[in-house]
């Protein structure tokens, strides 16, 4: 009963980023942004890391959704959100927006940060490579690119998480 309360109370977020309410307002408790890209129409905000020791492994295991022992830390992306719309040019449709994502990252220890900062770069990578894709894309009407963006930002917390398994398997 202890880790599954731990766990679950280490996995909350602020109550701004569990509301989504990062849209206008930085989250409470996060400091500036240690990452900002700018591609094409699109934005990719990776706020600083949020640390938390856990040093007691089982609760790191609990918090980290995973069966192997010898796990140091795990990072978790709270405001998993894609924030997209259309515009156009004047004759063809393109897709617009941001991703903004607070991570929170587990640690046995304060020396496994630097490799849990590994899977946040990765992650802003593969976001940004992803995002220049969908920039390049043009729509004949606004009907068309406004049904793609919504399947874009309902689809997007699946993203991320093939995205974390991907850097695990990249880095691990």
């Amino acid at each position: 009963m202890r880790v599954a309360v731990i766990a679950f109370l280490a996995l909350l977020p602020p109550a701004e980023v569990a509301a989504g309410r990062c849209a206008t307002d930085e989250p409470a408790g996060v400091t500036a942004p240690a990452q900002t890209d700018r591609h094409h129409a699109f934005e990719v905000t990776i706020y600083s890391a949020i640390e938390w020791l856990v040093p007691d492994s089982d609760d790191l295991r609990a918090i980290c959704f995973t069966g192997t022992r010898d796990i140091r830390g795990c990072t978790r992306f709270f405001g998993r959100k894609l924030e997209c719309g259309c515009v156009t040019d004047g004759s063809r449709w393109t897709m617009v927006g941001r991703v903004r994502l607070v991570p929170f990252m587990y640690l046995s220890e304060p020396y496994f940060e630097r490799h849990e900062q590994l899977h946040v770069g990765d992650i802003k990578l593969r976001l940004e490579r992803h995002l220049n894709v969908l920039t390049r894309l043009r729509f004949d009407s606004k009907t068309d690119c406004e049904a793609a963006a919504e399947r874009e930002r309902s689809s997007f917390s699946d993203l991320l998480d093939s995205y974390m398994r991907a850097s695990n398997l990249r880095l691990h």
